[in-house]
């Protein structure tokens, strides 16, 4: 109270108005925030005979009295009503009174904004919270322009249409939302604009958390106004984690995977690809796309020497290995912590991605990997591949491999039934599972025609045989769990996307035979962020 009347005393109760909610904004503390935007009110009740804050409030008037009754130094204001003096007695006071609402009933948004303006109706402040955050609605208040009439729009939480214009206008608090979300927190260089900011704001929240609470918005002030409160709001609850929309610069191989050059990178959430160019400015025309689908993350081969001596700020920890159909990228990024940004995020597009075998509609799908390995006249069978071949671990007919057994995730709705283990069932093999022959090519050919090879004979010089894992359909509700789902997002089970969710809303497919291999829902876009 004491620096309201400072402030009023040094610039002049107009003025006062206006820096009074620009410098609350500046207060991360509740408490404080509120007991500064209250203080002229507080200060009008226990203050002089002569405030014009005592006075009970006239009816609105036209502009013209506005200027009036505002005086010299209130530049066109409308007096401030005290809180209680609007309460006392009189024929204004019939029927039942804004003071008998449940407080403690009220949405904490419109709680506390109903605490400072006690004469304010509920409808209008819900109505004025669907427009805009609880900061710009108090300043609206403080200067008279929240309209008393105004009836909130019937707005469901899990509108399609998120922006300002479609909000509940109920918030909830920011823990509540955090376990719903991953955890992780990227750097924020790597982030678009708006959402950069954001993260250069609040460090501490999780990234696809303040990317949903912008996509809900659409409007940065708006997040940013509903965040310093702690509060999210509640349509965020009812959205599923949407993998962030990474952007940087990383180290790429060319097919050959001997030569590496620097190109701008950018994850396209609705198509599922990273699109690259030479310059951020140069998307409009990429100079490649990779698509996402079938693809998996390997380890780095090693060539991160070569890499760091040619780009000196690039981590040779940094290197990760993209494995599609089609090709194998070795990417470099240049810190550990963004390297393992886009691995997070690139696992969680492949999660929302559902293989073949699991579009079956089987409750029962097994799940394989085949280990190959080649004859070498020194070193015997092992990774002796030759130049362009399959690589230690590929699927059944060598279009995707690594050098490392692959991180092989299931799709919402399945979990894991046992571990893996070598099938010896599958075909003729010998003992540890082994099918010969003088190629690659020979042992798909024959395992095609039912025949296969156990024995190793003078001219074989590859093998392999297959690794097998047993996954099962989950039942719709699983302990309690509203979706009987796990995706790994850090090691450890936790909620993620189910089948109904994946089948749902406008399938987002690749060109040629990918096509509908996989859908979104119709509201996740990387548009606008």
């Amino acid at each position: 109270e004491e620096f309201w009347v400072f402030l009023a005393n040094m610039f002049g109760e107009g003025k006062a108005y206006r820096f009074l909610p620009k410098l609350a904004r500046l207060i991360a503390d509740d408490d404080k925030r509120r007991a500064l935007l209250k203080s002229p009110l507080v200060a009008a009740e226990g203050g002089a005979e002569e405030n014009p804050f005592d006075a009970p409030p006239p009816p609105p008037p036209p502009p013209a009295v506005a200027d009036a009754s505002a005086g010299g130094g209130g530049g066109g204001r409308p007096p401030m009503v005290s809180q209680t003096s609007f309460y006392e007695g009189g024929e204004e006071n019939e029927g039942p009174s804004d003071l008998e609402v449940d407080l403690d009933a009220l949405p904490p948004n419109v709680k506390q904004v109903k605490e400072m303006f006690p004469d304010l109706p509920v409808p209008a402040i819900q109505a004025a919270l669907q427009q805009s955050s609880v900061q710009r609605v108090i300043e609206a208040a403080l200067a008279g322009q929240v309209d008393p009439d105004a009836v909130p729009k019937d707005v469901s939480a899990g509108s399609k249409n998120p922006g300002s214009s479609g909000l509940s206008g109920s918030t909830v608090p920011l823990s509540d939302a955090k376990n719903l979300f991953p955890p992780y927190v990227y750097p924020s260089r790597m982030l678009p604009r708006d959402l950069m900011r954001l993260q250069d704001l609040f460090p501490d929240i999780p990234t696809s958390l303040l990317q949903a609470e912008l996509h809900v918005t659409g409007s940065l002030d708006f997040s940013t106004d509903t965040l310093v409160t702690g509060q999210v709001h509640a349509e965020v609850m009812a959205m599923d984690p949407v993998p962030v929309a990474l952007r940087g610069f990383l180290i790429k191989s060319d097919p050959g995977g001997k030569n590496f050059q620097r190109r701008f990178f950018i994850l396209r959430q609705l198509t599922g690809s990273l699109c690259y160019a030479r310059l951020p400015e140069d998307m409009s025309n990429p100079l490649g796309v990779v698509y996402l689908f079938n693809s998996r993350l390997s380890g780095a081969k090693d060539s991160a020497a070569g890499v760091v001596a040619k780009f000196p700020s690039v981590d040779a920890n940094s290197g990760f290995s993209l494995v599609t159909p089609h090709r194998t990228y070795q990417l470099f990024a240049e810190s550990e912590s963004e390297a393992n940004a886009w691995k997070n995020v690139l696992q969680q597009m492949q999660m929302m991605m559902v293989p073949d075998e699991f579009q079956t509609g089987d409750d029962t799908v097994e799940c394989e990997v085949f280990e190959n390995q080649r004859y070498g006249m020194i070193k015997g069978w092992g990774p002796n591949f030759l130049p362009g071949e399959r690589l230690t671990y590929s699927n059944r007919k060598g279009e995707l491999s690594s050098l490392e057994f692959p991180d092989v995730r299931l799709p919402g709705g399945f979990m894991w039934e046992d571990e893996w283990r070598i099938d010896t069932t599958y075909a003729h093999t010998d003992p540890d599972g082994w099918c010969y022959g003088g190629s690659f090519a020979t042992i798909e050919a024959d395992l095609e025609h039912g025949t296969s090879n156990p024995t190793n004979r003078t001219f074989d010089v590859t093998r392999r045989r297959r690794w097998l894992r047993t996954s099962k359909r989950l039942a719709a509700k699983v302990a309690g769990q509203e979706n009987g789902v796990h995706i790994d997002y850090t090691g450890k089970a936790a909620g993620a996307i189910t089948e109904t969710e994946l089948s749902s809303g406008a399938n987002q497919g690749l060109a040629g035979k990918d096509e509908d291999a996989f859908g979104f829902k119709d509201s996740i876009t990387d548009a606008g962020l």
